[in-house]
């Protein structure tokens, strides 16, 4: 992501289907971003109203998920919607620098996604030896 560049936060609801933000990754990642004074846009097919009343004063909710797309050079899946997985990966592209995906719930496929993005799949990637490890 370029220095000063825009996160865009995909889902804010805490879960799909619902309009319900109390505990939402996504809110309190835009909570955070706030704080630190980073620009960030969100986009939440159910849940926009709910989280302006929480988010308020920031002002830049995105019309629709491409919308939050286009205008983001980070984007941050947190809320696993039906509509964001039909998304195509050529949304992602970008000519010139390309964008960081962080698909926080692996919904795409990171062979297909990783063509037009930085792909970022949370729990890809564990290190060999963590494979091993017991909870005793």
């Amino acid at each position: 992501m370029k220095q000063n560049g825009t996160v865009g936060i995909l889902g804010l609801s805490y879960k799909p289907n619902t309009d319900v933000v109390e505990q939402s990754q996504g809110v309190l990642l835009a909570q955070e971003l706030m704080k630190e004074k980073v620009p960030f846009l969100v986009y939440d097919p159910q849940a926009n109203d709910n989280a302006k009343k929480i988010l308020n004063p920031h002002k830049e909710f995105a019309e629709s998920a491409e919308d939050c797309i286009k205008k983001s050079d980070l984007i941050a899946i947190m809320t696993p919607w039906a509509d964001f997985a039909h998304i195509p990966p050529q949304a992602y592209e970008r000519k010139g620098a390309r964008r960081t995906l962080i698909d926080c719930w692996r919904i795409y496929a990171p062979e297909k996604y990783s063509q037009y993005t930085e792909y970022i799949g949370l729990g890809l990637h564990f290190p060999p030896s963590a494979k091993n490890c017991s909870n005793s």
